[in-house]
């Protein structure tokens, strides 16, 4: 799990990892293509989920 103050990621390279992906697709073999985009999808998911599980366990508990 990433620590909660590791550095997120910025637009540029956030848009950076979309045109990778809308590129993997666009050369992904027909039958291919919604398994290139769901993996991409999945791991973006799963790192900003475990971001966020780091952050909130890292709050002062009251």
């Amino acid at each position: 799990m990433p620590a909660a103050w590791k550095r997120l990621p910025r637009a540029p390279e956030l848009v950076e990892a979309w045109n990778r992906m809308q590129r993997s697709v666009r050369q992904a073999l027909e039958g291919q293509r919604s398994g290139t985009r769901e993996a991409y999808l999945l791991d973006h998911y799963g790192t900003t989920a475990a971001a966020m599980v780091a952050h909130h366990l890292s709050m002062p508990r009251m």
